[in-house]
């Protein structure tokens, strides 16, 4: 009779260390799934996942080389009320083993959306490659910095725009360029300057300007402005604008002054378009001897458009 009840103890002791293990397997199995299946990372984690993340995209789209990539910018914020925080990377990267910083990347990360299970632990989302594009095969270690990015809705739409300044030195001569990135209709679009040589520059003339092709799912063909040429950005009755100056390229010596074109842009969703209420759409090109200033060229170009002290639209009108 007692070695019965041994029996049934040992059934029962057997029973639960079963269970025990079925019981540690299950919590090992969710554990790993949790890991696995979470982007959710902070600190050198993340930096490591969002590098693994740009490397994959780059392997399956352009390369095989092991590459390794260095951030100049790295920024994390909200876009509009329906955009969790970003993160935005702007850096240079080479090949592993190489002392040679030949490419420049662009990069914007996402938080995914939640899973079933990220509901069910009440975890926070991880983050996915939403956009990226590279450029290979820059000679020069001090071409296409990005100096400043500034993230802000600067016209009040209740949509920041992310506003990168660029820039480049060779030597004894120096550009700069914009690029504004926005979120519109939940796709990402990329504004750099448009081809200004095919804007209202006379045949004879040639600007200054030297493009850059970044490619990624489409390609952006960016526009930096030589020996003088310049921009700012300015607001007006809710529009963003920017104002841009462009050397005209001639004879004389980098460092000299040189004729130049003006424009007026207006951002729209397609990218800039020449505001049509400055100089009737056109540029002013104003000669290297002119002792005129930013702001005077400007006005210039802005008083064309009025009558008797009255600004008027160079739109059609309605029903003609």
């Amino acid at each position: 009779m007692k070695m019965k009840g041994f029996k049934t103890i040992k059934r029962i002791a057997l029973k639960y260390k079963k269970d025990a293990l079925v019981f540690l397997a299950g919590i090992l199995f969710i554990s790993i799934v949790f890991a696995l299946s979470s982007g959710y990372k902070s600190g050198d984690d993340l930096l490591g996942y969002l590098d693994k993340l740009l490397v994959e995209n780059y392997v399956k789209g352009f390369s095989t080389k092991e590459i390794e990539f260095k951030d100049y910018i790295y920024k994390k914020d909200s876009i509009d009320a329906f955009t969790e925080d970003i993160i935005l990377r702007l850096g240079k990267f080479k090949e592993k083993g190489s002392d040679n910083w030949s490419g420049r990347y662009i990069a914007i990360y996402e938080k995914r959306e939640l899973s079933l299970l990220d509901k069910l632990v009440d975890r926070p989302s991880g983050y996915e490659l939403a956009e990226a594009f590279f450029l290979d095969g820059i000679d020069y270690v001090e071409t296409l910095v990005p100096v400043s990015c500034e993230i802000e809705d600067q016209d009040g739409d209740g949509r920041k725009e992310i506003m990168v300044d660029y820039k480049s030195i060779f030597a004894d001569r120096q550009s700069e360029g914009p690029l504004v990135i926005r979120k519109l209709n939940g796709d990402w679009v990329f504004s750099p300057l448009p081809k200004l040589n095919n804007i209202g520059v006379s045949d004879s003339d040639e600007l200054y300007a030297e493009e850059f092709v970044f490619s990624g799912k489409s390609k952006i063909d960016f526009l930096s402005l030589s020996n003088g040429g310049n921009y700012c950005y300015l607001v007006q009755d809710g529009v963003q604008k920017i104002f841009v100056k462009a050397c005209i390229l001639d004879d004389a010596a980098v460092l000299s002054p040189h004729p130049s074109y003006y424009y007026l842009f207006d951002l729209k969703e397609e990218g800039f378009a020449p505001d049509k209420n400055w100089n009737n759409g056109k540029p002013l090109r104003v000669e290297a001897n002119s002792t005129l200033e930013y702001d005077e060229v400007y006005e210039i170009g802005d008083s064309v458009n009025i009558i008797d002290g009255i600004k008027f639209s160079s739109a059609p009108v309605i029903g003609e």
